[in-house]
């Protein structure tokens, strides 16, 4: 996940400051000083910590994809399978419709959600 933050610096920074107003957003439920949210604002997120957030749960950034108009499904795909297997797909759409459906079949959700993320940081790159 590191290669994708550094392959793409301006996706990154969108997802950062998302990362960064989610925390901000939780501090402000806590009732902790204003001088204490703006430390906090200004350290920013260490980028160790947005990898990790990345690698465990990828489908998070879904709303950061959302806003930008590129929309990740990520889908259970039966071709192939046994009735007891399940495999999944992601797809990610855009306003004008389907712009890529990864080839790949996983055995996790999680694991086509990262496919499908690192997808969507390409998109959202040369949107930006």
């Amino acid at each position: 996940m590191k290669e994708l933050l550094e392959k793409h610096p301006k996706s990154a920074k969108i997802v950062r400051e998302y990362y960064l107003k989610k925390l901000l957003d939780s501090l402000e439920d806590k009732g902790l000083p204003d001088e204490f949210k703006e430390h906090v604002k200004q350290q920013g997120l260490p980028e160790e910590q947005i990898i990790k957030l990345l690698e465990t749960n990828p489908g998070a950034l879904t709303d950061v994809f959302d806003e930008n108009g590129i929309y990740i499904i990520t889908f259970i795909d039966r071709r192939d399978t046994t009735p007891e297997e399940v495999n999944f797909r992601t797809s990610i759409s855009g306003k004008q419709g389907t712009l890529n459906t990864c080839k790949s079949l996983f055995k996790t959700r999680k694991e086509a959600e990262k496919e499908g993320v690192t997808e969507a940081f390409s998109l959202l790159e040369q949107k930006l």
